[in-house]
This record gives structure tokens, C-alpha cells and sequence, in this order.
């Protein structure tokens, strides 16, 4: 992180421009159809038949390609880098959900594009437990994006050597090197259709991309770090829009800012990860769609959400083909099939689940392909003393600036016209019934999820509901409590007024006695005119729908 220097740099801006550089990334396909879920500590990644953003880089004059990941700090190959030797420091192990990686310290000359580092730390020929993992998306590793505080070869190499500055990300080394450089990482992921293998993206050092300097002018979505938590980069999201209806979802975190959610944004993770309540609204009110397990929707392929959420204040359209992925399936009779599944998954966080999760939604790269983003990462340096703990706050005042690059109207003339022409090279879609029944799917359809809406239980945020979540219930329950006086007092009114004309007809009839003269009145019907002039009957909604 950038030292006292950069107020100097400040005044040389115009220098810096010339060190900024903007490096290229490959969007790679996942071809096999197999998931695979790591999560560490705090961060999830996920690769199934979906998508990882590869860039290429150097480790002692030998090429690369790593998964980039903004959801955590560390730097490691599965392959071996010739001639490089272990420097004794470790093991260092780095725990996943589902696997890990492990192995020894090594130092190496790194660079990324026309950025070089002398002496890098990371893990050379590291053990992966999920090799499957890289050789999906043609990976040989990863390159950790976010915050020292939560390397784990950083704090080894401290621990081990009294040394606190050889041990930290690359990202750290660059920005230390270069002290009049933005201290800034900027993102752009971007497609082309379902199925391509490369695609554009890239991500940039020190500048802002050609025609995107807007972002500059964008609210800065401070960082926010629970008490407890080294940090990731974590920001407060305000709410989402599904279909024209916003629901701001709260958190589960005590004390948080009313309505809104803690959102970590992850380049590492494909898909993303809300609350079943809101998963149910964006994928339940799709007719046919139903669960299948207990996190993924299943939809016909042909149909999606209008979906946008709001981040300061910004609303951010998602484009419909980030709301599901094209999966190839094989029945149980042999049967080849087409369906398609939600990258919205379910995961509920409770106020219990939040302490060691640190964050109420995930948002991987199912939501970022709809933004540019660029990190700050604050302006003071990192302090590690030897026992590896930290001395003071890492990474003082960073934030994200957010620019939509979403068009809702024209990203739905996409979707028909990609969609339709990405299904052709697949086996038929079958009905959605036919698909439960391929997938042993014990699940309901959506408009029986959807009647069962308001009974959904652990709401993923549930610690502060949002005061302006009004659905059509609560208003007419407000309607009522307001007008159901004056609606008795009516009741009562007429109901006086009929005994009242009771008691003069009953009185009438004693004075006339027996007499047998009667009068007809033939009965006459006079419209109600009404404003416009019209004739109308009078049409009365009911109290309740259906």
C-alpha cells in the first residue's frame, strides 16, 4: 500500500499516467460440466460449468496463467517453476472449503505486464488438492487481489524471518516500488456470448480504461471491515430490484446500517451467493422453475428477471445471460438434455453464520461483468511485526467506484437473439417436469414457492429488515387499520337507520289497519353520471387476491 510518498506523487499526476498499464485477461470455459467450490476463511471460489478470468504472468522468466481473485492474497502455482529453489520457510497451508493448497516458500524476480518485482514470495509447485480445478479452465495457479492482512504466506514469511515486507502480495510490492502510482486496480469483465472459450477483459495498474474515466466521478463505496475481520473487499450493497419491485435485504450483522448488506466482491467467485428470499423472487416468479437441491434454481432457458442492484445510491442492471448458465445433462435412460441453472445461488447467513463468514451476499463475476470497477486501496503502508500480527489498521480509507456497462433494454434483444442461437449446438430442451424428473429434483414449481413467499424462513440478512420493503399484504393491512373505523361506523349508521325504517313501515301498517287499498309504483332505475359524462356501474375490487 502506498507510503507517505504518494502526497508527493499527488503533485506529479501527471508522471504517474506514464507507469499505468492495463493488462490483458482471458475469460476461460469450464467445458467439463462438474462443479467444484473452494471457500477460505472468508471468500468462496466456485468453478462449474461457468467461467474464470485467467491473466498471464512471469515467475523467474517463465509464463504463467492464474486465476485472478480479488477474494484473497495469495500467490501460488500448481506447476513447477525451473530453477527456483525453496526457501526452507513453511509449509504454508491454506485451507478451502472443499481441498486446499499447501507447500513451501519460495522468492522469485515476478512481473505483470512492464511491472516487475525482484523478489517475490509465493508458493512454487504448490500441492493443490483439486487439480481438476485448474486443468478445467487451463489455470496453473492463482493470484490473490485483496488485502495483506489476510495472507497466509505473508504472515509465514514474518513469523519465520522477522522480515514483514518479502512476504506480501504482489499487488503490495508494485505499489511500494512505484510510490507515485495510483494506488488503484481497475476491472473489466466482459462477454461475448454463452459459450466463448476467449473474450475480452482486462485489468489495469494506476489508470482508469479509455472511455471509462467516469467511474472517477462515482460514489467511493468505503470498504468495510467487521470487528474480527482482517478485511476483504467488502462493501455496504443498498438493495436489489427484481421485476420493478425493490427489496432492501438488511444483514445479519448487528448494528449495520439500516437496510443495507454487506456485499464482498470476488473475481475469484463465478457465481453469487444471496439470501433464498431473494433468490425466490428473482428465479420463483418464472413460470415452471423449481429447486433443485437446496441452492439452485432451475429455468427454462428461454426466460430470466428484469434485475438490478443498487449500490450507493447507483442502480446496476444485470444483464439477463448472468442470470443463468446452459447445462448439458444425461438422463437416467440415456437421455441426452439441455436445462438451465440460476448463477444466483442460495446461501442463507444468519447473525450466528455471519462471525465466521464476515459478509452477507457474495458477489462474484455474474454481477461484476455488469460493472467496471476500480479499487482503491487507501493510502497508508503495511505495519506486520515479527509475531505476524499486524501493528495498525491495514490499508487505511480503501473503497470501490462502481460504472454500469449494462443496458437493460439492448442486453434483452441480446439474450433472445444469443441465447437461441447458443441452444442449437446443445441437445433439445425438455419440459421443466421432464427435467425434475432427469434430476431427482424433490422440489415444488414456482407458483407454488411463490404463494409461499412471504413464509420464507432464515432470510439470509434477517438481523435489520428494511422499513421500506412494502409489499401489497402490509399496505392493505395498513389500509385497513386505518379505515376500518370509519368503515364500522358506517356499518353502523345504516344498520340504525334500516331499524329505524323498520319501526316507521310497522307503524304505517297499524295505522291503516285493515284497509285493502294499496298503490303500485312501478320501480324506475336513474344512471349515475360520472365525471367524464359516461354511464357506468360501479365496480368494486375484492378485498383480497387470490
Amino acid at each position: 500500500m502506498k507510503t507517505s510518498a504518494f502526497v508527493a506523487g499527488l503533485l506529479v499526476a501527471g508522471a504517474s499516467r506514464s507507469l499505468a498499464l492495463q493488462i490483458p485477461v482471458q475469460r476461460r470455459a469450464d467445458s467439463s460440466g462438474k462443479g467444484v467450490q473452494m471457500s477460505r476463511m472468508n471468500s468462496t471460489l466456485f468453478n462449474g460449468k461457468d467461467l474464470s478470468y485467467l491473466t498471464t504472468v512471469t515467475i523467474a522468466d517463465q509464463d504463467f496463467k492464474l486465476i485472478i481473485d480479488t477474494g484473497s492474497s495469495d500467490l501460488w502455482i500448481a506447476q513447477n517453476a525451473k530453477g527456483v529453489g525453496s526457501s526452507g520457510i513453511g509449509p504454508v497451508n491454506i485451507p478451502y472449503g472443499t481441498g486446499g493448497v499447501s507447500g513451501n516458500v519460495s522468492f522469485a524476480p515476478f512481473s505483470v505486464g512492464s511491472y516487475k518485482v525482484d523478489s517475490q514470495a509465493f508458493l512454487n509447485n504448490a500441492n493443490f488438492s483439486l487439480p481438476q480445478l485448474l486443468s478445467q479452465v487451463s489455470a496453473d495457479g492463482l493470484l490473490g487481489l485483496s488485502f495483506d492482512a489476510i495472507s497466509s504466506i505473508d504472515i509465514t514469511v514474518a513469523l519465520a524471518t522477522n522480515d514483514t515486507s518479502r512476504g506480501r502480495m504482489p499487488l503490495t510490492n508494485i505499489f511500494a516500488s512505484h510510490p507515485s502510482l495510483p494506488n488503484t486496480l481497475s476491472i473489466l469483465l466482459t462477454r461475448t456470448d454463452d459459450l466463448e472459450d476467449i473474450s475480452g477483459g482486462s485489468f489495469l495498474i494506476g489508470e482508469e480504461a479509455d472511455g471509462y474515466e467516469d467511474v472517477l466521478k462515482a460514489p467511493q463505496l468505503q470498504r468495510f471491515k467487521p470487528d474480527g475481520f482482517s478485511g476483504l473487499w467488502t462493501v455496504w450493497m443498498d438493495g436489489a430490484t427484481i421485476n420493478g419491485n425493490f427489496k432492501a435485504l438488511g444483514s445479519a450483522l448487528e448494528g449495520a446500517p439500516k437496510g443495507k448488506s454487506l456485499t464482498l466482491l470476488d473475481t475469484g467467485t463465478t457465481t453469487a451467493f444471496i439470501p433464498s428470499s431473494l433468490a425466490r423472487q428473482l428465479y420463483g416468479s418464472i413460470p415452471g422453475s423449481f429447486m433443485s437441491g437446496n441452492t439452485t434454481w432451475v429455468v427454462p432457458c428461454m426466460s430470466a428477471s428484469n434485475v438490478s442492484f443498487t449500490f450507493g445510491g447507483q442502480v446496476f442492471p444485470v444483464h439477463p445471460l448472468d442470470l443463468t448458465a446452459i447445462q448439458p445433462g444425461v438422463a437416467p435412460d440415456g437421455t441426452n438434455f439441455t436445462y438451465c441453472v440460476g448463477y444466483y445461488q442460495v446461501a442463507d447467513v444468519t447473525p450466528e453464520t455471519f462471525k465466521s463468514q464476515g459478509q452477507d451476499l457474495l458477489f462474484g463475476d455474474a454481477f461484476l461483468r455488469n460493472v467496471y470497477a476500480s479499487f482503491d486501496y487507501g493510502n497508508d503502508s503495511v505495519v506486520r511485526l515479527s509475531n505476524g500480527t499486524l501493528k495498525e489498521a491495514v490499508s487505511e480509507n480503501p473503497y470501490v467506484q462502481l460504472l454500469k456497462v449494462t443496458d437493460q433494454d439492448k442486453a434483452w434483444t441480446e439474450f433472445f437473439s444469443v441465447r437461441k442461437q447458443t441452444l442449437q449446438k446443445f441437445p433439445p430442451e425438455p419440459s421443466l417436469d421432464k427435467v425434475r424428473q432427469y434430476l431427482g429434483a424433490n422440489a415444488s414449481a414456482s407458483s407454488d414457492s411463490s404463494q409461499n413467499d412471504a413464509k420464507v424462513q432464515g432470510d439470509a440478512v434477517s438481523g435489520a429488515a428494511a422499513s421500506d420493503d412494502s409489499d401489497s399484504t402490509s399496505k392493505l393491512l395498513d389500509q385497513m387499520d386505518k379505515y376500518s373505523p370509519i368503515v364500522i361506523g358506517l356499518l353502523a349508521g345504516n344498520l340504525l337507520i334500516g331499524v329505524l325504517l323498520c319501526a316507521i313501515a310497522l307503524a304505517a301498517c297499524m295505522r291503516r289497519g285493515t284497509s285493502t287499498s294499496t298503490r303500485s309504483v312501478n320501480p324506475t332505475y336513474a344512471p349515475v353520471r360520472f365525471k367524464d359524462g359516461e354511464e357506468s356501474q360501479k365496480m368494486y375490487a375484492p378485498k383480497y387476491n387470490d
